[in-house]
């Protein structure tokens, strides 16, 4: 990639289930955050970004890290993007 080229990032998107809501990071936000790192280390996936929002039900789009991650790939920045679905 030319200096010049905005960077790109891989996304990883990982959001609460409504039944896992607890102190600390939850079990699902844990599971999906391995689950993804692993298919990226066997990718040989590079600049991985993490938009995490535990503790917000998905069921809203009302987000802190889901905005940042609309707000990146609007502009390009994003070359890829995985979540989890259980």
């Amino acid at each position: 990639m030319p200096p010049h080229a905005p960077q790109t990032v891989r996304a990883q998107c990982h959001r609460l289930s409504r039944e896992d809501a607890q102190e600390g990071e939850s079990n699902s936000i844990s599971n999906q955050k391995a689950l993804l790192t692993n298919y990226a280390k066997r990718n040989k996936s590079r600049n991985i970004k993490i938009f995490l929002d535990d503790g917000v039900s998905g069921v809203t789009f009302n987000r802190d890290d889901f905005k940042k991650l609309m707000a990146v790939t609007e502009v390009g920045k994003t070359e890829a993007a995985a979540r989890c679905s259980y």
